[in-house]
């Protein structure tokens, strides 16, 4: 028998699970930041962050690229908010 379950989201909930994404981006802000330098992203390029929690590497990424575009993917409520402020 296969498992009809849907998968649970880790961060349940719109803004709760947001703000612990949030706190987790802030810790590991040094460790994200130094990884994203090593990439050689050209001002215009086009880039995707899947699985982007919170959106805040996308927003990150958005930055580094500002003539490019950046997208976001995800799933899970946590995403609501980012949504709503257009940064997911």
């Amino acid at each position: 028998m296969i498992d009809q379950t849907p998968p649970r989201h880790l961060f349940q909930g719109e803004l709760e699970g947001r703000e612990r994404l949030r706190r987790l981006a802030r810790v590991m802000w040094p460790i994200t930041l130094a990884f994203l330098k090593t990439f050689p992203l050209a001002p215009d390029a086009r880039c995707l962050d899947v699985g982007c929690g919170g959106g805040d590497v996308t927003v990150a990424l958005s930055r580094m690229v500002p003539q490019g575009h950046v997208t976001g993917s995800g799933s899970g409520p946590v995403l609501r908010p980012a949504q709503a402020r257009g940064h997911a």
